[in-house]
């Protein structure tokens, strides 16, 4: 985007896997190198990562919104074209979710497949931030020239208690899901508009 316009400003704020700081990538603004860790994502402790774990801003789904935020008003008040990615930290294990969100799942019917109460609170968590960045956009007179895409990285998980392993993944009937070829892991969230 720079190449053709040099004015444009980019930023990227959260989950960042790749070795190489984003500044080398053409990012001017990052959280830098982060990976998952940085959302509390605990690799030794399976138990623990399916846990509800309760926090004010789960996976930092409310601070990453805000700097995402923050970013687009700036470019706004300047005028200047921006390109910005978001890559939360959420749905992603360890389960963390706010309080209040996890008190409207704990009485409501479990699914055939869709089992976890936390999982359902974290997901609806994270479709507050990025409805957060969506009614911001909005609020700045800039959704008739915004593209927004939002996309998911893969399918369903090996292990999700209360199963062990799957048969019948998350994504349920798309075929098992992250770590294999078949539909439930290439088959995923994708989602585009320009107004």
């Amino acid at each position: 985007m720079k190449n053709i316009n040099a004015n444009y400003k980019t930023a990227h704020f959260g989950k960042w896997g790749i070795d190489v700081d984003p500044a080398v990538l053409g990012y001017d603004e990052s959280d830098g190198i982060t990976g998952n860790k940085d959302g509390g994502f605990d690799f030794r402790s399976n138990k623990k990562q399916w846990k509800n774990n309760i926090s004010e801003d789960p996976k930092k789904i409310f601070s990453t919104t805000k700097k995402a935020i923050d970013f687009v008003e700036r470019k706004a008040k300047l005028k200047q074209p921006f390109f910005l990615q978001i890559s939360h930290y959420a749905v992603h294990s360890d389960i963390m979710l706010r309080k209040e969100t996890l008190e409207k799942y704990k009485n409501k019917p479990k699914g055939k497949y869709q089992k976890h109460e936390g999982f359902a609170a974290m997901t609806e968590d994270l479709d507050t931030g990025v409805g957060m960045v969506l009614d911001r956009v909005k609020a700045l007179g800039l959704e008739e020239n915004t593209y927004i895409i939002y996309t998911s990285d893969n399918g369903a998980v090996p292990v999700m208690p209360p199963k062990r392993f799957y048969k019948e993944g998350s994504n349920f009937p798309l075929s098992r899901g992250k770590v294999g070829c078949y539909g439930g892991w290439h088959k995923s969230s994708f989602y585009y508009c320009w107004a």
